[in-house]
C-alpha cells in the first residue's frame, strides 16, 4: 500500500483540533466553576458587611440619641442651678 489518501491526513489534523478545543473547553469550565465559588464568596463577605454596616448605623442612632438627651438635661439642669444661684 502506497500513501494514505489527502483526505486522511486532513482527517487526522481535524481530529487533533477537535481535541484541542475539547481540552479547552474543559479547562474553561473549570475555570469558570472556580470563579462561580470565588463570586459566591464574595457575595457572602459583602452580606456580613452590610448586615454589619447596617447594624453600626442603628448603634449610631442610638449614641447619638443618648448623648443629645443627655446634653439638653444638663443645660437644663445648669439653667435651674443658675436660678437658684441668683435667687439666693
Amino acid at each position: 500500500m502506497g500513501n494514505p489518501p489527502k483526505y486522511f491526513q486532513q482527517l487526522v489534523e481535524a481530529q487533533i483540533s477537535i481535541a484541542r478545543l475539547e481540552e479547552s473547553f474543559e479547562a474553561m469550565s473549570r475555570e469558570m466553576g472556580e470563579m462561580k465559588q470565588a463570586h459566591r464568596g464574595l457575595n457572602e463577605k459583602m452580606d456580613l458587611v452590610l448586615t454589619t454596616l447596617s447594624e453600626a448605623r442603628g448603634g449610631w442612632r442610638t449614641l447619638v440619641w443618648i448623648g443629645t438627651s443627655c446634653a439638653t438635661l444638663g443645660a437644663g439642669l445648669a439653667w435651674v442651678v443658675e436660678q437658684l444661684l441668683r435667687r439666693s
